[in-house]
């Protein structure tokens, strides 16, 4: 049962192969031409192939890398802002800075990779999407809550 396209990510992959192919191949030895006008008539056809969209599982992995990245943005910047001396901030909240940082870091780390290892399963064997506010942790709760964006009632609102 051939699927009609390729995804982005099969297309990518093809594509890198094959210019690596024509590029190995030795203009002097026997045949060259045949196999570079093989390897480029191939090219050509994966360039023009139909775009298909990604499978459910990869698609939500991706939306995860997209949370995760969005989520670490604004810690990311009173990161830079404190480091650059620009930003004052108590022992407490510089270490739960830092500690903000480096767990979104991970996250993003870790998101990336699980779109790799999805992007290689069908969907049967997919893994469930990575659960954001499992993986956050207290003391992101608590850089959010500071910063004004706590999701309600939570803990540490102080200001």
């Amino acid at each position: 049962a051939a699927s009609s396209g390729v995804t982005s990510l099969e297309k990518r992959k093809a594509k890198e192969f094959l210019e690596g192919q024509i590029k190995s191949i030795d203009d002097s030895s026997k045949g060259a031409e045949v196999r570079k006008a093989k390897l480029k008539e191939l090219l050509a056809g994966i360039e023009g192939a139909s775009s298909k969209d990604e499978p459910a599982h990869v698609r939500r992995a991706k939306q995860d890398v997209a949370k995760a990245e969005k989520a670490f943005e604004e810690v990311s910047k009173n990161y830079e802002r404190w480091e650059k001396g620009k930003k004052m901030l108590s022992v407490d909240e510089i270490k739960t800075l830092k500690r903000s940082y480096e767990d979104g870091k991970a996250k993003i780390d870790k998101a990336k990779t699980l779109v790799e290892k999805q992007v290689c399963l069908k969907a049967q064997a997919a893994v469930a999407p990575i659960s954001e506010e499992k993986e956050r942790g207290h003391a992101a709760m608590v850089v959010d809550a500071r910063l004004g964006r706590g999701r309600g009632g939570g803990k540490g609102s102080g200001r």
